[in-house]
């Protein structure tokens, strides 16, 4: 039998994944009215994610011959006027997640529950790695995504991540015709070749503006658009930048990123 606290905490749990997934079908919303259908994909896949957390929680309750309440699941009622809005709310979202995560590892720690706080390991990690992926959007967004066709190479990419190879050379054939003049520029929906079309607006749309580094880093692909780096792969810290003097003399507490000198 679980200690009580630690039974109310997992059944708020579940009716707390069940919003984040509700969340995000909203966020999918917004963005398919904008037209972005990368974005749009992206959370909906987001909501089915939270909604197989809702689950796994409730499976742990019944594993353990626990009677599980379902309440009702609040409407989400965030403001979204602006593209940008949906992914800051998505990444304070996910912290606020983060933090009851943390409180019911916690009060299971607490009552030496160690079954609970095994369960409880994998979504340590799991909120990790979402409150990264919501930063590289808010990042991505912040570097191009005023800019028309930064936007559609974002779309672009993000259906490239959830294999919406289709998806993406849409998107990649609306900037190239607006270059070109050209409909379906970009013909094969194959993943390798959506990435060589990836690659290359990249290279073309964005020469001067500091985005290829960190796209073609993105893509797993600067090895092969720079032959100095791929003879190095293995030397530390190759694709990080070094801090410059100027910043360590003024903070003494920064230090050199390792591999450079």
């Amino acid at each position: 039998m679980l200690d009580s606290n630690v039974k109310r905490l997992l059944n708020e749990q579940v009716n707390k994944e069940f919003y984040s997934a509700y969340l995000y079908l909203d966020f999918s919303n917004f963005y398919k009215s904008k037209g972005l259908d990368g974005f749009a994909n992206w959370y909906n896949v987001q909501a089915q994610e939270e909604r197989d957390h809702a689950l796994l929680f409730l499976q742990y309750l019944q594993n353990n011959n626990e009677t599980v309440t379902l309440e009702a699941i609040a409407k989400p009622d965030v403001p979204m006027n602006a593209l940008m809005d949906p992914l800051k709310a998505g990444l304070k979202h996910e912290e606020y997640v983060t933090s009851l995560i943390h409180a019911l590892y916690a009060v299971s720690q607490k009552v030496n529950d160690y079954r609970t706080m095994q369960f409880l390991d994998w979504f340590v990690k799991e909120q990790g790695e979402e409150e990264t992926n919501a930063n590289d959007l808010i990042t991505k967004m912040e570097l191009f995504g005023t800019d028309a066709k930064g936007l559609y190479m974002l779309d672009a990419e993000l259906k490239y991540y959830r294999r919406d190879y289709t998806g993406a050379l849409a998107s990649l054939n609306i900037i190239a015709k607006r270059a070109y003049g050209k409909e379906n520029f970009y013909t094969s929906a194959t993943q390798s070749d959506v990435l060589k079309a990836l690659c290359n607006e990249y290279l073309l749309e964005f020469p001067c503006e500091g985005v290829i580094w960190w796209a073609l880093i993105r893509l797993d692909r600067i090895w092969e658009y720079n032959a100095d780096l791929k003879a190095r792969k293995d030397a530390v810290n190759i694709l990080l930048w070094p801090i410059s003097k100027s910043a360590r003399d003024k903070n003494s507490n920064l230090a050199q990123t390792e591999g450079w000198y």
